[in-house]
């Protein structure tokens, strides 16, 4: 998938690969250039023993062959410089190749220590936010019920003040209900003595 290919630059696995292969293909160019300079240096070493031989046979150089002799060895000459500066160059270039591949090895790794703070974070938000959202909401669930029971409260309030009311009637009348029984007892009372009285009486004045 693309996420994958994206990722692929990325991964430590690959980009051990991939350094290999880069210094594998350094190598094989150097290799090939130095089997290239070596050829060389062997033709004119060849050439030029070949030519110390025939000196050797003629003691009489012309001018042609002391010239070809000169050129030879310093064709031979230039080419060992050469050989000298491009292994120097080679390896200064394997070392900067080998310090650029670190270096990109340790922005990678940073990259995904970086790509991987920044996924916990969002996740660490995202918690954050559900865990705000879940408070939010059990605050609102518990305001209801607040709202919900003062209303209970008052309706409570309210018929607790109603009964108060009504045991404070009734004791009012119940002590006035006393009060007038107390004050019906005595009358009874008073009536039931005022008839005897006049019972008494009555055989008295039958008599006379």
């Amino acid at each position: 998938s693309s996420g994958i290919n994206a990722e692929w630059p990325l991964r430590p696995g690959n980009l051990e690969k991939q350094r290999h292969e880069n210094y594998k293909d350094e190598l094989d160019s150097f290799n090939r250039e130095s089997d290239k300079l070596q050829d060389k240096r062997k033709e004119l070493n060849h050439e030029v023993d070949n030519l110390k031989r025939t000196l050797v046979k003629q003691l009489n150089l012309t001018t042609a062959e002391r010239k070809r002799i000169e050129s030879s060895l310093s064709d031979e000459r230039q080419l060992v410089l050469d050989l000298v500066e491009f292994r120097a160059a080679l390896q200064e270039i394997t070392r900067i190749t080998s310090l650029k591949t670190i270096e990109r090895d340790n922005k990678a790794r940073e990259y995904l220590k970086a790509e991987m703070r920044f996924h916990k974070a969002r996740e660490d938000m995202k918690a954050k936010q559900h865990a705000i959202e879940d408070a939010a909401k059990k605050t609102a669930e518990m305001q209801t019920r607040l709202r919900e029971f003062a209303k209970m409260y008052n309706v409570i309030k309210n018929e607790r003040n109603k009964c108060v009311n009504l045991i404070q009637t009734s004791t009012q009348r119940a002590g006035e209900m006393r009060e007038k029984i107390k004050i019906l007892h005595n009358e009874i009372e008073i009536l039931q003595q005022s008839a005897n009285n006049k019972k008494e009486k009555v055989p008295t004045a039958t008599l006379r």
